[in-house]
């Protein structure tokens, strides 16, 4: 009976052991792992400053920024440049900073997204923000603004950057409409700046969802406000349209002048996509 029953203790036994070792394994690599964080944008805020109305000084005049792109083709990686942003009292309790994407390229660019961020020189304040232009596309050889606001309050001592994130080659240009701006001409105020004149489809396609993009410069170059404005549901080929649109600039510091960008697409567009 003994010889028949003696080896259970035995088994039993090692198999305890076999199920204490594993238990201690599975507690170790377990206590190993550690959470990974997912990528995110955050806005850090700490000891925020006193307000003031008057715009930040622009940076020392350096040349604009040359930045990575990431092509949305097979196409080699390519060059935009920045203009550094410059801030201003937005309302007391924010800051905007406005700037501007340079395409010196052959090829118009699209999906253009970009790091905004401002410090503080005499604390640990820092804000950022991911910004998309509102461009549909920037043409070769052309100039789109970006705009970044903060909610903190503006101060002498802010020191604003930029850099891209993201941009994408322009693969099909055929969806868009190329309009003309006619007897183009701009008017400044006491509190505003106005641009008026006639916009012309050459054709053959009709144009829709058109808009008006109105950038005002300072003398140093830098933007000094800018206004997107929707002008019209469609504009057949051959036809006229008026333009009139007031802007209310940042900065009144000097004589400004202004670039004018219409975008339209093609009525059939989305029936060739």
């Amino acid at each position: 009976m003994a010889g028949r029953w003696g080896w259970r203790p035995l088994t039993l036994s090692l198999f305890l052991s076999v199920f204490v070792v594993a238990c201690n394994v599975v507690s170790n690599i377990s206590a190993t792992i550690v959470p990974t964080e997912m990528l995110r944008v955050t806005l850090t805020l700490r000891q925020p400053r006193g307000p003031t109305e008057t715009p930040m000084p622009r940076p020392e005049p350096s040349s604009p920024a040359p930045a990575p792109v990431t092509p949305g083709s097979d196409a080699s990686p390519a060059l935009l440049q920045l203009d550094p942003p410059r801030c201003y009292v937005e309302t007391p309790q924010t800051t905007v900073c406005l700037g501007l994407v340079h395409n010196p390229l052959a090829y118009a660019m699209q999906r253009v997204s970009l790091r905004v961020a401002v410090d503080a020189n005499v604390s640990d304040l820092h804000a950022e923000r991911i910004v998309t232009i509102e461009q549909a596309i920037i043409p070769p050889n052309a100039i789109a603004p970006y705009r970044s606001s903060f909610p903190i309050r503006w101060t002498a001592d802010l020191v604003p950057s930029v850099s891209i994130v993201s941009a994408e080659l322009t693969l099909d240009r055929s969806v868009y409409v190329g309009l003309v701006a006619e007897n183009q001409q701009g008017e400044q105020t006491d509190d505003r700046y106005v641009v008026s004149g006639t916009i012309f489809n050459p054709g053959p396609y009709t144009a829709v969802d058109i808009r008006a993009l109105v950038i005002l410069r300072d003398s140093d170059g830098s933007v000094a406000g800018y206004r997107v404005a929707a002008l019209g549901d469609r504009l057949r080929a051959g036809n006229r349209m008026p333009l009139r649109i007031d802007i209310i600039p940042y900065s009144r510091s000097g004589e400004l002048e202004h670039y004018l960008y219409l975008e339209a697409r093609r009525e059939d567009a989305e029936a060739d996509e």
